[in-house]
């Protein structure tokens, strides 16, 4: 589990594994409580895989460019390029 949260920390880089993060890694690296990671998810706000099974994974990728898209976000709502 260490190893993983390493990686989910690390900087993207390709071929960096593993690429597919667990909620509790996700909360980590996004510095929020893991039901909220959750939460997010279910309600959609959050890119994520529901497998079969209800389980959820995260992959970076989607992660890193969901962070960009708020970021982005945030600077047309500062700039009032927004609403």
């Amino acid at each position: 589990m260490l190893v993983r949260i390493i990686f989910a920390l690390r900087p993207l880089v390709k071929n960096d594994l593993p690429t597919l993060l667990t909620p509790q890694e996700v909360a980590i690296w996004l510095a929020i409580p893991t039901k909220r990671v959750i939460r997010l998810a279910r309600k959609g706000a959050l890119p994520c895989v529901t497998l079969p099974g209800g389980e959820l994974l995260f992959d970076r990728a989607d992660l890193a460019r969901w962070i960009e898209d708020c970021r982005a976000l945030k600077r047309a709502e500062r700039d009032g390029r927004c609403g």
